[in-house]
C-alpha cells in the first residue's frame, strides 16, 4: 500500500504530512490531525500559538515534548507520543543536537500485592514501564 501525503511538511520541506479531519460526536466540532511521517512531528488545528487550547495541552504534556516543539505560522507541532493498549512510544530529552530521541514502554500488569504502591489517589491494574524503555536514536 502506498501512503497518501496531503501537505509539504513545515518541518522538513517535503511532500510527507497526512491530514485527517475529526468530528467531535460531542459537540459537532471539527478538528485537523496532522503528522509528518518523516520527522515524527505532529499537528491538531487546536494547537495555535497563545491559543487557550494550546495552554492547556502543554501543561499535560512531559517538559522535554514542550521544549522540542516547533512553530510555523502559529501552528505548534510536537514530537509525536502514541499510546496503545500495551506500550506507548514517546520522546525523552538528550544531549545530543536534536534534544530528543524516541523510547517505547510496555504497559505491564501490576502484581495483586503491589496495587497500593502504585496507586495515585485511585486503583490501577498496570503502569507503565519507563525503567526498561526500549530507545532509538
Amino acid at each position: 500500500m502506498q501512503a497518501k501525503f496531503d501537505e509539504i511538511s513545515p518541518i522538513t520541506g517535503n511532500l510527507s504530512v497526512m491530514v485527517e479531519p475529526y468530528k467531535h460526536e460531542d459537540t459537532e466540532k471539527v478538528t485537523v490531525n496532522k503528522i509528518c511521517m518523516e520527522s515524527g512531528f505532529m499537528h491538531y488545528s487546536d494547537w495555535i500559538e497563545g491559543s487557550e487550547e494550546l495552554e492547556a495541552q502543554e501543561v499535560k504534556l512531559p517538559k522535554v515534548t514542550v521544549a522540542n516543539r516547533k512553530v510555523f505560522n502559529k501552528e505548534v507541532w510536537y514530537p509525536s507520543y502514541f499510546p496503545t493498549h500495551k506500550a506507548v512510544l514517546f520522546n525523552v530529552a538528550t544531549e545530543g543536537d536534536e534534544g530528543f530521541r524516541w523510547a517505547v514502554a510496555s504497559i505491564k500488569p501490576i502484581p495483586e500485592d503491589s496495587t497500593q504502591e502504585y496507586g495515585l489517589g485511585g486503583t490501577f491494574d498496570s503502569f507503565l514501564d519507563v525503567e526498561n524503555s526500549d530507545y532509538f536514536p
